[in-house]
């Protein structure tokens, strides 16, 4: 299976797309100096080296739409696909010392 990790920051999300049955990392980045007039996105494919470049990311939904841009890229992604169908999953995030239980919208990848 595959899963999209994703850390979100005050100015900075950070992401890995990892293979649990291979226990390695498929995709990881950063894109930080989110709010800035130059953030800087970086990206690194496994057996594809990395990727760094300058981009204006005002807010961190853009940071989200061009972090999953990158992840279903032909030359850098790792996924073929993904269709937002608005279902619904158990998420767990850690707030503080104790998880806290949330349920999201999120998107059906193709992989």
């Amino acid at each position: 299976m595959k899963v999209l990790i994703i850390n979100s920051g005050s100015s900075s999300v950070k992401y890995q797309v990892i293979d649990t049955e291979k226990k390695d990392f498929l995709a990881k980045g950063l894109v930080e100096s989110i709010g800035l007039d130059r953030s800087k996105i970086k990206h690194e494919k496994r057996g594809s080296g990395k990727i760094s470049f300058d981009k204006h990311i005002p807010d961190h939904h853009s940071a989200i739409e061009n972090t999953l841009a990158l992840l279903v890229d032909k030359e850098h992604g790792v996924l073929k696909s993904y269709d937002d169908d608005r279902r619904r999953t158990d998420w767990c995030c850690l707030a503080g010392e104790r998880p806290v239980s949330v349920v999201l919208p999120i998107m059906s990848w193709r992989c």
